[in-house]
């Protein structure tokens, strides 16, 4: 039994469009800065961890005051460019409340990647921050 199975929908096809990999891994969503790094460096088939580093985006001030989201210091979901790989992301447990959060995670081959992280504060705002990065 497939965990996945794509489905065909009536109607005109949509433009396929191009996605562009980032050139900087900071990015400010809702006044949070969020910077993605990977340790000990980004490459396929080798265990690593995400770091994900939260400041204020206008003061630079690190961000301690995370929410727990669904029991994790936060969740990331990283998606193939094509759609067909799924990785599974584990947040590292007990991280407190940041300015870090920490990620496990293999790349299974080259290629472009699309993540999204997902961090909750202010009062149980959920904050979404998307990246796009290329794995040699």
């Amino acid at each position: 039994m497939s965990k996945m199975e794509w489905v065909t929908v009536e109607g005109e096809t949509a433009q396929e469009e191009a996605v562009t990999v980032d050139h900087s891994l900071e990015k400010t969503i809702e006044g949070m800065s969020v910077a993605l790094s990977f340790e000990p460096g980004i490459e396929a088939e080798k265990e690593l961890t995400m770091k994900f580093t939260l400041t204020e985006g206008d003061t630079k001030e690190p961000i301690s005051d995370l929410e727990p989201y669904l029991g994790s210091i936060g969740h990331v979901v990283v998606l193939s460019e094509d759609g067909e790989r799924y990785l599974h992301v584990h947040a590292l447990e007990n991280q407190g409340s940041g300015p870090e959060a920490l990620f496990e995670t293999e790349f299974p081959e080259s290629g472009i990647y699309k993540v999204w992280a997902q961090f909750k504060r202010n009062d149980g705002k959920v904050v979404t921050v998307p990246y796009v990065v290329e794995v040699p």
